[in-house]
């Protein structure tokens, strides 16, 4: 027996009586919910976010038809962004913004260890530097950087 045709067991037990249908349903709202926030939380972070949601979402499918629509639209806009990625016409135009953006971050990665150095002390002289520039511009008038 494997673990889903357990569940499957178990839920079409709950179905039964409907004390515990709705009970099952505000266990799977509830653990949706919580995966779908923790996912909402983590978006700003680099990491899986957007695949957390996803996830959330996905339980949420197991029981309310509306979560299945969303699964739906999530489906059909994923794979529409894969076959404009992966389009051939496509590819060689992804590779060269691919080159260059990497090529753009090791630039800017070298000269600021070179202009800054490697530690802690190189972020403070950055944030000089940058101020230094901003009051120096009009832009420091305008964010009210006093140069000092």
């Amino acid at each position: 027996m494997s673990a889903t045709s357990g569940l499957r067991r178990i839920r079409e037990r709950a179905r039964a009586n409907i004390f515990f249908d709705n009970l099952w349903r505000v266990g799977v709202a509830v653990s949706g919910l919580l995966v779908v926030v923790l996912g909402l939380v983590l978006v700003p972070l680099p990491g899986p976010g957007w695949a957390i949601v996803a996830v959330g979402v996905l339980i949420w499918a197991t029981e309310f038809k509306w979560a299945r629509g969303v699964l739906d639209r999530l489906r059909f806009a994923l794979s529409t962004s894969k076959k404009v990625v992966t389009h051939p016409k496509l590819r060689l135009f992804w590779n060269i913004v691919s080159l260059v953006l990497g090529v753009a971050l090791i630039v800017v990665i070298t000269w600021y260890l070179v202009e800054f150095g490697f530690s802690w002390d190189g972020v403070s002289a950055f944030q000089d530097w940058v101020i230094d520039r901003i009051s120096a511009s009009r832009w420091g008038s305008i964010f009210g950087f006093s140069g000092d």
